[in-house]
């Protein structure tokens, strides 16, 4: 087949990943040296649609380098599409974000073809009668896909495929491109995302001023959490006598976070005795890191309460996580005793929510 013949469709070329420098040039020079030994995949619809082999195809057609083709049928473009990139994910040494974005430039793609299956699956039923027909609620679902599916296509999970999604709408081009190159991870990427527009301006910076991208985030990000302990040490005390003062009756619940910094004396000094009922359960949120220090002196104790066991383990991260203790005191009785129980980040109200399952209708003190 002559270059001539050969249609270039730029939503198919811009899908595969691009080469390295190095890659491209190693593949010339294999190819100058021993010809182009693998075939060109084509589609023929209005023309020989190139499907795989755009590298190939473009040296090739550089050096005047014959090559041969092979056809494959597809019955629409979507299927064209998800052929493409499972054959991408196949055979490249992907980063993960990379495998990724290949997944998520065909996410509409796989979603029409999930759809039409199972709408094929309700047609070819022997029972195809309108009362077997999905409810209205779930044929609005027909054709998802769960971030977890979508993770497994890109060989991740689905909380990281949320995570490098969410990098690449909205990190900097150098910080995506350490993730690109394996110099960053997308959690870290994805922690910075989060931080304060001068931190990440000041990464960026400093990441295309060639320093190394992990040092860089490291350092802001200690630089962040030294300033914010220096703040929540300055206000905790008045903060803590003001909650007391406008809160004198007593609770069957009391949650309290241990805070950054543990420091025995200083919780040793919160009320918590005069705010507890004789029934009541505590649950306590420590960093992993910090457990050695909480159980060497147990502050619960100090309070009339007995450790039960670990309530929730909160996966903040791969690398960072929160315990929640649980202690009571009297005949308190959970709901749900199956602890405990892993859950994924989640911001205060939900966590209130996950309490109240196992203690029920009963009002949770939160004591900071």
């Amino acid at each position: 087949m002559f270059s001539e013949d050969i249609v270039i469709d730029k939503e198919f070329e811009q899908l595969i990943p691009p080469l390295t420098e190095e890659e491209y040039k190693g593949l010339e020079a294999s190819i100058l040296a021993e010809g182009c030994r693998d075939p060109l995949v084509t589609w023929h619809v209005l023309g020989e649609i190139l499907i795989d082999g755009h590298n190939r195809y473009k040296i090739c057609t550089k050096h005047n380098i014959p090559f041969t083709t092979v056809r494959k049928d597809f019955a629409s473009r979507d299927e064209a599409l998800l052929w493409i990139m499972r054959n991408q994910l196949s055979r490249r040494n992907l980063s993960d974000i990379q495998r990724v974005e290949l997944v998520r430039k065909c996410e509409d793609a796989v979603k029409s073809q999930a759809k039409k299956r199972q709408i094929s699956g309700l047609v070819h039923q022997e029972d195809t009668v309108v009362e077997n027909l999905p409810q209205r609620e779930e044929t609005e679902r027909i054709g998802t896909k769960s971030r977890d599916e979508l993770g497994a296509m890109a060989g991740v999970s689905g909380k990281t495929y949320e995570h490098a999604t969410d990098v690449l709408d909205n990190a900097s081009t150098p910080v995506v491109n350490a993730v690109r190159n394996k110099e960053l991870s997308i959690n870290s990427a994805y922690e910075v995302t989060k931080l304060p527009q001068e931190e990440q301006a000041e990464i960026t910076e400093r990441i295309e001023q060639g320093e190394n991208p992990k040092k860089v985030v490291s350092e802001i990000k200690k630089r962040g959490k030294t300033r914010k302990v220096k703040s929540q040490n300055d206000i905790q005390d008045k903060d803590t006598e003001t909650e007391i003062e406008t809160h004198s009756e007593k609770y069957n619940v009391i949650s309290l976070n241990l805070g950054t910094d543990y420091s025995h004396a200083t919780l040793a000094k919160l009320p918590v005795k005069k705010l507890a009922e004789e029934d009541c359960a505590l649950f306590l949120w420590c960093r992993y890191d910090m457990l050695q220090d909480v159980f060497k002196s147990p502050i619960w104790e100090k309070w009339g309460f007995e450790y039960k066991t670990v309530a929730f383990l909160l996966m903040k991260s791969d690398m960072e996580r929160e315990l929640c203790i649980l202690a009571t005191r009297g005949n308190f009785v959970l709901n749900d005793s199956s602890l405990p129980k892993v859950i994924d980040n989640i911001s205060g109200k939900e966590f209130k929510d996950f309490i109240q399952e196992l203690v029920g209708d009963i009002q949770v003190f939160e004591l900071s």
